[in-house]
């Protein structure tokens, strides 16, 4: 970090991807400086997978290095992947924001909050997708994750941290998946999981997502970057 300031950062990922939308929510909260690069996974390009991430999955980070194409990172540019360690990265590139507490309990709790979620969600989402169980087991996974909520605020009460921005978009993603029908290869009916969303037993989720959704990063990321624009991905230039 030249100056100890951070480098430059290039963002990869796809437009409907609720994990590359986590780590945009994560920069746009610290007010960071940085470039996106968004492509449908269905044209994913060759070299992303030969330059940027062999497994072809999105998001990743290019951080550092001269100015350069996207299809060509510098060789003195550093490429990271997987969303959960994005989030450390940034919440450790910009301490002021706060996207970390120092607090080591709270620490904890934030890392244990998006270990959960991440270990449990693609088993809660698959059945949906395929029609398979109505939702079923997604309203579990969101049951089990309002229950670690706190009485009111955030996932670690007062304040906005990484543990959010995990939280929020995948929560969403499957709102948008129950909402829409567009389910893996085939149409869903997703209106029992959302009229069950409604019901009183939901009314703190309802609650932590109204105030996600007062955030200027929900407006920017959320509702414009990814949930308008889950048909077109957005052109590679400056985030903001």
């Amino acid at each position: 970090m030249p100056d100890g300031r951070p480098q430059r950062i290039l963002l990869y990922g796809c437009p409907h991807s609720p994990y590359a939308a986590r780590v945009s929510l994560a920069l746009e909260e610290a007010k960071a400086d940085y470039q996106r690069f968004f492509f449908d996974l269905d044209e994913r390009p060759e070299w992303y997978v030969e330059k940027i991430n062999p497994n072809g999955k999105v998001p990743a980070l290019v951080y550092g290095g001269p100015e350069s194409p996207p299809n060509s990172p510098s060789l003195s540019s550093t490429v990271l992947t997987e969303s959960a360690i994005l989030l450390e990265f940034i919440a450790d590139l910009y301490p002021a924001s706060n996207l970390l507490p120092t607090n080591p309990l709270q620490r904890a709790h934030a890392r244990a909050f998006i270990a959960a979620l991440d270990d449990k969600y693609r088993d809660a989402l698959l059945p949906l997708l395929t029609g398979a169980d109505g939702g079923a087991a997604a309203l579990a996974l969101l049951a089990e994750l309002q229950a670690r909520l706190p009485p009111a605020g955030y996932v670690l009460g007062e304040h906005w941290s990484i543990a959010d921005a995990a939280f929020v978009p995948l929560v969403v993603a499957l709102q948008v998946a129950a909402r829409t029908g567009r389910g893996a290869y085939r149409d869903i009916d997703g209106g029992k999981m959302l009229e069950a969303l409604e019901e009183p037993r939901f009314e703190r989720l309802r609650e932590y997502l109204a105030l996600n959704k007062a955030r200027p990063s929900w407006k920017e990321i959320v509702a414009q970057n990814w949930v308008k624009r889950f048909r077109a991905p957005p052109p590679f230039g400056p985030a903001k």
